[in-house]
């Protein structure tokens, strides 16, 4: 190996004992390219025998796609490394961490010394990982588009169904309105001759009126709640006046020997979102009296204490399955018990939603052909809905 400068005898020892014995590849070469100086390392891993590769020109080395940033390390003067494609004895490619140290001086003149190291199972690994990741990234992508794309046909079928839904609604109310009235003045031009089957007749049709009604009321309202229509109105007002008008109400629905009683304890000034309170205690009242049998009582109770008020329905109907009181707040869900009895499993779906709106709860316990206590509980201070249940 040719000495770089004069130093002392044992320093060459021990620089040549340090290129013999390092793992990085070193080669020397002048300002015209031709390489002066290669230790073994730098041999074997381009698959060169000692000495071939002295004399030779270091270009010899570097494929004509890397020139340019092999010039780049050459004039840069700086320590910096660069991964760089290098070409082996057999003419394959290797790819190599490629450091240059330049303008070293010798007695021969300006010398480059390039340091390299064989990172080609390191690069491949690199670069597998680079692919499998942007393979990933085009499946993200792909599948956030699918998404995107879904949600925008989900959002134009909710807006076409709840367009549907409340002209529905709407268009089929004044047909049964028709059908009610018509009936009613049937009722009066055939009252002289009105007879028991005329009448069971008569009240078949008004049942029946009503019944649609009511489900065409519980679709309206769900959609209502779902697209966030629902109007907030917050209002101070009479928890047992209420009670009293919404029984007053029901007492129509009420089947042969059924009664309805009512207590309240506490305050009765109350204010919250009159509205949701009224149509949930319809849906639960309208509950209690349709799964109950005759001439058995529905009991409700009203109750204000520190802030907050409980409201109970109590029925001695057919009760609730146990094993299916864990799906009975599910939407359209109905207990097997309840298959012979017209309904939609709707009610307590919306009555849930609407104690959600105004941070309230619902809860019950039920005993199979025992009968239900269902009971809501609501701050007595309104709390407005959320933004993503509402829009204002």
């Amino acid at each position: 190996m040719k000495k770089l400068v004069k130093t002392p005898s044992n320093q060459i020892e021990i620089f040549n004992a340090f290129l013999a014995r390092s793992v990085e590849g070193l080669i020397v070469f002048d300002k015209k390219h031709k390489i002066t100086l290669v230790n073994p390392s730098a041999e074997k891993t381009l698959g060169y025998g000692k000495n071939e590769l002295e004399n030779k020109n270091i270009d010899d080395l570097i494929p004509l796609k890397v020139q340019k940033e092999f010039d780049h390390l050459r004039f840069n003067g700086k320590a910096e490394k660069l991964n760089l494609t290098l070409l082996k004895k057999d003419k394959t490619e290797m790819m190599a961490e490629v450091s240059i140290s330049n303008h070293i001086h010798s007695e021969e003149g300006p010398l480059m010394i390039m340091l390299f190291s064989n990172i080609s199972d390191r690069y491949r690994t690199e670069q597998e990982l680079k692919r499998e990741n942007e393979f990933l990234e085009s499946k993200v992508h792909e599948k956030t588009l699918e998404l995107t794309q879904a949600l925008e046909m989900q959002k134009e079928n909710n807006d076409l169904k709840s367009r549907f839904i409340t002209m529905a609604s709407h268009e089929f109310r004044t047909p049964l309105a028709g059908i009610l009235s018509s009936t009613a003045i049937l009722e009066q031009y055939a009252k002289a001759a009105m007879n028991e089957k005329m009448t069971k007749h008569f009240n078949r049709i008004k049942s029946s009126v009503k019944n649609l009604t009511e489900i065409l009321e519980d679709f309206l309202s769900l959609e209502k709640i779902e697209s966030g229509k629902i109007e907030v109105v917050n209002s101070t007002f009479d928890l047992q006046e209420l009670m009293e008008d919404v029984g007053e109400e029901m007492k129509g629905s009420l089947k042969k020997g059924q009664s309805m009683s009512y207590v309240h304890e506490g305050e009765s000034k109350v204010f919250q979102q009159q509205k949701i309170i009224r149509n949930s205690l319809l849906n639960l009242i309208s509950n209690a009296i349709k799964y109950s049998p005759e001439n058995k009582p529905i009991e409700l109770k009203t109750e204000t204490r520190n802030g907050e008020v409980k409201i109970t329905i109590k029925d001695y109907g057919i009760g609730i399955p146990a094993k299916e009181q864990a799906n009975i707040f599910n939407l359209f869900f109905r207990a097997k018990n309840a298959d012979y009895i017209q309904g939609t499993g709707l009610g307590l779906n919306i009555v849930k939603k609407y104690m959600d709106l105004i941070e309230g709860n619902i809860h019950f316990s039920s005993v199979e052909n025992e009968g239900s206590v269902f009971t809501i509980q609501f701050s007595q201070k309104a709390v407005a809905p959320s933004s993503e249940f509402l829009k204002m």
